[in-house]
Formats: structure tokens, sequence, C-alpha cells
């Protein structure tokens, strides 16, 4: 019986440490990129945007992770700051429930006031590659990530600045050129 007691012991605290271990926020990154063009101004549009960003919020609450957000505006290359840069922590079986409730809290409600910071903001323009040049910097920076998405809220109005988008190849970084 005490060798049951033991092994059972044992068991527990492996499965802790490991789920511990394995819960590594930095293997999800998530860029979250609000297309602020006078296009999306409206309230409803806005109001969509908040709603989409809580989905994201609540699903870095229970799994962890870790967030960047910023804008997409005309330039979002030329100040593009990520005013949004977040790491969240999942509960694990060892933390005190309340404390880790707390910090979510804290860290939802700075996050929660630095987006309505980006949404307060609007623009003639939109440059969704250059956004997009932003979110791939922003994954650079955690090289070991397993998860990388990429939330962009936008209604999809895109000037190609002079590209000709039909004669680009578009292809995937890890596949080799041909």
């Amino acid at each position: 019986m005490r060798r049951v007691a033991v092994l059972a012991l044992f068991a527990l605290a492996s499965v802790s440490c490991s789920a511990a271990a394995a819960g590594d926020p930095s293997d999800s990154v998530t860029v979250v990129l609000f297309d602020v063009s006078n296009s999306t101004g409206t309230e409803s549009v806005r109001k969509r945007y908040e709603e989409t960003f809580a989905m994201v919020l609540d699903h870095l609450r229970k799994a962890g992770g870790v967030l960047g957000a910023d804008i997409v505006d005309a330039n979002p290359l030329a100040h593009g700051r990520l005013p949004i840069n977040e790491t969240f922590e999942p509960c694990t079986i060892t933390d005190n429930a309340l404390e880790c409730r707390e910090e979510h809290e804290r860290q939802e409600r700075k996050v929660l006031d630095a987006s309505a910071a980006i949404l307060a903001n609007e623009s003639l323009g939109t440059d969704i590659f250059g956004a997009l040049s932003l979110a791939e910097q922003f994954f650079e920076a955690y090289p070991g990530a397993g998860d990388r998405t990429i939330v962009l809220l936008s209604e999809m109005v895109q000037f190609a600045n002079g590209m000709r988008l039909w004669k680009q190849k578009w292809r995937s970084r890890r596949s080799p050129p041909k």
C-alpha cells in the first residue's frame, strides 16, 4: 500500500512538473493587426474588432502565449512599434488561482487600454503588406515558437502602391526557390 501511495505521489508530481514545463507561453505567438482606415471607422466595425479581440484574449488567458498587436494604416512600417506586446502565462495546478486570475485581469486591462488607443486612430489608407511585415518581424523574435497566428481585423481593401500583384510569385519562406 505504501508503494502505491509513493508511486501515485511521484506520478502526480511528474504530471504537475511536465504540465508547467509544457505551458511555455513563447510556444504560441499571436499578432493582431487593427485596420483603422476610414472605411473601418463605423461603430459596428469597431465593435466587431473588439469582440474578435476579446476572443483572442480569452484564448490566451486559457492557453497562454505571446501577444503582439499594432495598427494597420497608410504606412505601418513608418511607426510600427507594437504597442501591445504581452506574455500571458497559463495558470497551472501549482499556481495560486486568485493571484493568477488577478494577473490575467491586470494584463487584460493593460491590453484593452492599448487596443482602445489603437482604435482611436483613423487613416486615409491601408497598407496590409506593410502590416504583415511587422507581424513577420514579431514572429522572428520568437524563433522557437510552434504556433504562429495572425489575426487581421480589416475589410481587406489593399492599394498595391505600384506592385503588380498578379505577377508576384508568392511562396512560403520554407519552400526552396525554383
